[in-house]
């Protein structure tokens, strides 16, 4: 059975066997992704932008990890226009691998 999604204006409109949307919408433009993947956005509950420079940086055991990296990294967003700086380029992270938010 091959599915089909409907997306209008951004959003999902419908969701059934490819034969039955076809039949609703006879207009629609068609995109064939038969062989690959069709995944929802993903949404990250748990986020710590204020790492965003630390991200990969585990040389150290976890408490020498959060005392050496993690904690100046964060005390370093008191200053407003670094943390606007950080916060940008993490929401545009996220954008680039996928993740998304919901509205």
């Amino acid at each position: 059975m091959d599915g089909g999604l409907v997306i209008e204006r951004g959003r999902i409109a419908a969701c059934d066997d490819f034969a039955e949307i076809r039949a609703a919408r006879p207009d629609a433009v068609v995109l064939d992704l038969r062989g690959g993947h069709v995944l929802p956005g993903f949404v990250d509950t748990h986020v710590h932008f204020p790492q965003l420079w630390v991200i990969g940086v585990l040389e150290r055991q976890l408490l020498d990890w959060l005392e050496h990296h993690v904690l100046p990294e964060e005390s370093r967003m008191a200053d407003q226009a670094h943390a606007a700086r950080i916060a940008s380029g993490f929401v545009q992270a996220l954008a680039m691998h996928g993740t998304m938010c919901g509205r």
